[in-house]
């Protein structure tokens, strides 16, 4: 499974922090997000945003202080070129205030200086720099352009959060009688169905940081199929699909693999089951190659319970 980072146009992290207990704290995540292929400075509050770029935001390069002391924006607020390419992490509300206006991606930084301080609009909030790694930014920064998160990168696929833009394709993926055999299918209606993303996106990602995502062949870019974890109200479940043409080839194997180590790894998830219909022997077969063990599911005799111990 390798780094998928560079999938989209992130490509510096700035820190603009006034209070660190530790400088060699920040040194070693500043070292840590360059070895991930990422420029990563801290910029003194006093040169805010001035050595970043030439090209600089109006309200950030303006260096005057209101009498609170915080920076003031100008009215004509408009999403600054540079925005596609950095990420901010402050402890300053009011920096953090002017770069959202901006349209910039901000991560808050907490700490026993500023805890009382309102964060308003930042969506990522941390207390431990040294938690603050190189996927985590790229989550930061996808939430906040609303981009689809790449999950993870496999030898011949890449999986990805969807979008309304699969949609489409799904729906040619699903037309086939042997695909919905075994699992549940779209909504009739194609509106119907975009609505539903939107929603699985605000609220599933959103809330729990993972769901079914979309898996794209590398070798032709097409969309083959969906793969993932999906939360359930008393555990976490691992479900697929492939498409017809590419199956047979050991994709839903090397995909649900490499789904199953992300959420071990950085899900940190403690188990995590997969329901087979009895007579869907290609799944059996995927279930016995995962190393998932039976458990017992009498309420229901035509479906099949598996399980996997994670951590």
């Amino acid at each position: 499974m390798k780094n998928t980072h560079t999938h989209t146009t992130l490509r510096k992290i700035i820190f603009l922090i006034e209070s660190l207990s530790s400088a060699e704290l920040l040194s070693r995540t500043l070292m840590e997000l360059w070895m991930s292929g990422y420029e990563a400075e801290r910029i003194p509050i006093n040169q805010i945003m001035t050595d970043m770029s030439k090209d600089t935001p109006p309200d950030i390069s303006d260096r005057t202080a209101s009498q609170s002391g915080g920076f003031t924006a100008p009215p004509d607020l408009i999403t600054h070129p540079l925005a596609q390419t950095l990420l901010i992490v402050t402890d300053r509300n009011d920096i953090a205030k002017c770069c959202l206006q901006h349209g910039f991606a901000v991560i808050g930084y907490l700490h026993e200086q500023n805890r009382d301080v309102s964060f308003d609009g930042v969506r990522y909030l941390i207390e431990d720099i040294s938690g603050l790694d190189a996927p985590f930014c790229e989550l930061a920064f996808c939430r906040a352009h609303q981009l689809p998160y790449t999950i993870l990168e496999t030898e011949r696929c890449l999986v990805r959060e969807i979008t309304t833009e699969d949609v489409t394709r799904l729906y040619e993926i699903y037309a086939d009688p042997a695909i919905t055999s075994y699992i549940e299918a779209l909504y009739a209606d194609e509106t119907a169905e975009r609505s539903y993303i939107r929603n699985y996106i605000d609220n599933v990602y959103g809330f729990f940081g993972y769901g079914m995502w979309i898996v794209i062949n590398k070798a032709d870019g097409q969309l083959i199929g969906r793969a993932g974890i999906e939360p359930k109200e008393d555990f976490a479940e691992l479900g697929y699909v492939i498409a017809r043409e590419y199956q047979n080839q050991g994709y839903a194997t090397e995909v649900c693999r490499a789904i199953l180590t992300y959420a071990a790894d950085r899900l940190g998830l403690p188990e995590v089951y997969i329901r087979v219909q009895k007579e869907n022997a290609a799944s059996l077969r995927i279930c016995e190659k995962l190393q998932f063990q039976p458990v017992p599911r009498p309420e229901d005799p035509d479906m099949l319970l598996f399980t996997l111990r994670l951590n």
